[in-house]
């Protein structure tokens, strides 16, 4: 019997996962995902530590490259969702700009940090990541950075007013780690900023980008409710103060499922009693995405087997999702060529096949276009490339 992390109930295995990722990374693995049905939280269990995706992170990401939610970016949806957080610190931003400020634990590029350096001029800023390339980024821009993790911050003991974690406890296992390293670097009544994905809102709306989307995020190792989420930080000494759930602009009208708390350390904390109504989102989610899979894979197999060759143009989790599936079985009756825009993704393999620049179609090849949030610009560029419409299927 496994102990959920957050609240201490049962948690039981639901659903087996297969991830796949480049050549020669930690994450081509199977796992299986648990749930406790008392607060709601998600685990994938994979048997990989925490050092060894904190290795990742240092050596094997490319976020410098990228352009998605967390990374930092500029993009009208990234600045919209700097305004949120803007507006849901501002109850907050006298009192920690009198003190020692905003420190943002893996702040990537440090989209945050820039906007509100703008906003809030007089407000001291830190941001603290593995990634040397983004730190670069972020200190030619005139915010402070330093190299670090969250289990090991570069910050002397009782220092700080407020430290944010956005997009980060998703992804590191020992959360109880991560709040104890919090706990002694904030003062006696430092403040947290969290968020995380917001599991019971997967599917909901514009949230459910594509078939098993969510769930495919193989860094992902939590999937947290508000329940789940308060739970831990209660049991390591935080007392949350403001809650929000909502859904935060990404491309082509997809929202990310926003769960964004703050929280303030003290002496002692209430831990939430999970009893109530049981959390059936994420398995009643994993439920239905797992016959879109199957239906998904169905039709990539049908749209194949009308061609000797294929081409699949946007290798992200959607491709590297199918992949885990159908890569032996395409390549074993296919020639396969793969098409990424990415130049970071260039120099690396799956399988063997390299990830190149699109170009045009060969004889008797079918393109599938796997990016659910640029399938309609993919799809033009490959026709202006030479690929007709009857040639192309796009994963939805």
């Amino acid at each position: 019997m496994t102990r959920c992390h957050a609240c201490g109930e049962t948690a039981r295995p639901i659903a087996d996962i297969a991830f796949r990722d480049f050549d020669g990374s930690l994450f081509s693995r199977a796992g299986v995902i648990r749930h406790c049905r008392a607060c709601g939280l998600g685990i994938v269990d994979t048997g990989l530590s925490d050092a060894e995706i904190a290795r990742h992170y240092a050596d094997d990401c490319i976020y410098a490259e990228m352009t998605g939610v967390g990374v930092g970016g500029n993009t009208p949806e990234d600045l919209f969702r700097y305004g949120r957080y803007d507006a849901f610190l501002a109850p907050y931003v006298d009192e920690i700009t009198a003190r020692a400020g905003l420190v943002d634990v893996g702040c990537s590029r440090g989209g945050m940090l820039r906007h509100l350096q703008t906003q809030h001029p007089r407000l001291p800023l830190l941001g603290v990541d593995l990634d040397e390339t983004s730190l670069r980024t972020l200190r030619e821009t005139g915010v402070a950075a330093k190299g670090g993790s969250a289990l090991d911050l570069p910050l002397a003991d009782a220092s700080q007013s407020m430290l944010s974690y956005l997009h980060v406890f998703e992804h590191i296992l020992d959360t109880d780690a991560v709040l104890k390293e919090a706990s002694r670097v904030l003062a006696d009544d430092g403040l947290l900023f969290v968020e995380v994905p917001d599991a019971p809102d997967y599917g909901a709306g514009e949230a459910r980008v594509g078939t098993m989307f969510w769930l495919a995020m193989k860094e992902h190792v939590y999937h947290f409710t508000e329940a789940s989420l308060t739970a831990i930080l209660a049991r390591n000494g935080f007392t949350v103060l403001r809650a929000t759930r909502s859904h935060m602009p990404m491309r082509a009208g997809k929202a990310y499922p926003s769960l964004m708390v703050i929280a303030r350390k003290a002496a002692s904390a209430v831990v939430l009693d999970p009893a109530g109504a049981p959390h059936d989102a994420l398995p009643d989610h994993i439920a239905a995405e797992t016959l879109a899979f199957d239906e998904q894979a169905e039709a990539v197999r049908a749209f194949a087997g009308r061609y000797e060759r294929l081409a699949f143009w946007g290798i992200s989790l959607e491709f590297l999702n199918l992949w885990a599936l159908l890569g032996p079985e395409l390549t074993a009756g296919h020639s396969v060529r793969l098409f990424d825009r990415n130049r970071g993704k260039h120099d690396l393999t799956i399988d063997g096949l390299p990830i190149r620049p699109a170009s045009t179609p060969v004889r008797s090849e079918g393109l599938v276009v796997c990016a659910y949030m640029a399938g309609d610009p993919i799809t033009a560029e490959a026709e202006r490339l030479g690929w007709r419409p009857e040639d192309i299927h796009v994963l939805a």
